[in-house]
């Protein structure tokens, strides 16, 4: 009985732009219906299996399946999964985010959430460079940590001084692009300790090990 009220609903919906074509309200209809399908998504999946919620994230309209938040949100559960083709389907999802600061970063932190250290580097070492943010920086520490420990430390140097902070990964953020961030205060204390205290002390700021919040 659920479902058959469900069903309807969502024929209803799939009607009404034909019927009112010019409404302005139309344009709220898509959002109504990935409502719809998303709540059922939940009801019927109590354990939050990934695939399940997959099938309906890719069922859903078109306008919203287009937006960063879908895709990211699709592309870490595709990473959950711990199958290759899962993980190539991941990377290309991360891939269609674009070139732009913010989509690199949430692939390097997908990377570094599967412990690909070397591919997590190869994303973040030209990207150090453009982000203002620190961001980069402070993840390709991580990453170096395993990949390239002496290299790790001479980066974690650089990063003397600065205040890391690891904000959690917010879906409305992400329709506008904005993948976590990490803040810089100017004139904090300097840390305590050699290279490898830095390094460890980095790391911990960005979540130890597996810090991704992807995946």
């Amino acid at each position: 009985k659920h479902m058959d009220l469900v069903n309807r609903a969502i024929k209803t919906l799939d009607e009404a732009p034909k019927s009112h074509a010019s409404d302005d309200a139309s344009g709220v209809l898509p959002y109504t219906k990935s409502q719809i399908l998303l709540h059922c998504a939940t009801v019927d999946n109590p354990q939050s299996k990934p695939q399940p919620l997959i099938n309906a994230l890719e069922s859903l309209p078109s306008e919203i399946l287009s937006f960063p938040g879908i895709i990211v949100t699709l592309a870490t559960l595709y990473g959950s999964c711990n199958d290759n083709s899962s993980t190539t389907k991941a990377e290309e999802l991360f891939a269609s985010l674009g070139d732009d600061i913010s989509a690199k970063l949430a692939l390097a932190e997908f990377r570094l959430a599967k412990g690909r250290y070397d591919d997590a580097v190869k994303v973040l070492d030209g990207l150090a460079e453009e982000d203002d943010s620190m961001t980069a920086k402070a993840l390709l520490v991580q990453a170096l940590s395993f990949a390239d420990p002496e290299k790790a430390a001479e980066l974690a140097n650089d990063l003397e001084g600065a205040e890391v902070i690891n904000y959690a990964l917010d879906g409305e953020a992400l329709e506008s692009m904005e993948i976590p961030r990490f803040a810089k205060k100017l004139g904090a204390s300097a840390a305590e300790g050699g290279s490898a205290s830095k390094v460890r002390k980095l790391i911990e700021t960005t979540g130890g090990k597996r810090g991704s919040i992807i995946g």
